[in-house]
């Protein structure tokens, strides 16, 4: 079965992102619910004040690594989402494939070898598009995004900018160990910007001529199912 891009999917993936953290940070920043937690917690505990204060603090400490792990998690959606669409794309329009198989000075050639041992076209075309999407991903952010729009179209206004900020703060948390301050409504605007791209790569898919799996697709199956119990 030919790869289609499941924008369904990940929108569902950030919409469960989204409604996890923000019942979280609801809960977290109503003092009175937290103080409550807090006193009974450490009733009948000696020194019970102390540990109050730096339980509290605990509490905002974790708060704070959470909403890093979101910008995280936010970077690994879209890398997902990008690779999915990626191999859909690649695999509807091999001849795109070009630049991305094999390497100078034969580039867009691939080894008889690989052809040979291949059960079928299909399977082939499947085994380089897969190949030909990791290559992309694996660039430098900027060069990746630069070949992503070549491959789908220009980004909005704002979004590509959005998408680096997103990519280079997750650089700076995970490999540079950045401990930086990340606000809730920070990451309420990653998560939006996500759903922006999804969308972006689900019109331009459908454009291209790429099987697309949608939320309105996944909304139709489900309402025949029913109609069918």
């Amino acid at each position: 079965m030919a790869t289609r891009f499941d924008s369904a999917n990940w929108i569902s993936e950030l919409g469960h992102a989204e409604g996890s953290f923000t019942a979280l940070d609801r809960l977290i920043a109503d003092e009175q619910a937290v103080l409550a937690h807090l006193d009974s917690a450490v009733a009948g505990q000696d020194y019970s004040a102390i540990v109050k204060f730096f339980r509290k603090r605990g509490i905002s400490d974790a708060h704070a690594i959470h909403r890093r792990r979101m910008v995280v998690l936010a970077a690994t959606l879209l890398e997902g989402a990008v690779g999915n669409f990626l191999r859909a794309m690649f695999e509807a329009k091999p001849d795109r494939l070009y630049e991305y198989v094999g390497s100078e000075p034969a580039r867009g050639t691939v080894s008889i070898k690989l052809v040979v041992r291949s059960p079928s076209i299909d399977e082939l075309l499947a085994s380089l598009a897969e190949t030909a999407s990791t290559r992309v991903l694996h660039m430098k952010y900027t060069s990746m995004l630069d070949h992503l729009s070549a491959l789908s179209k220009p980004y909005p206004n704002g979004l590509r900018a959005e998408i680096e900020s997103l990519l280079q703060q997750r650089h700076r948390i995970v490999h540079e160990a950045s401990s930086e301050s990340v606000s809730s409504e920070r990451v309420t605007s990653i998560l939006a910007s996500m759903r922006g791209l999804v969308q972006h790569l689900e019109t331009a898919a459908r454009s291209a001529g790429v099987p697309v799996y949608s939320v309105a697709d996944h909304l139709l199956k489900l309402g025949q199912a029913l109609q069918e119990k």
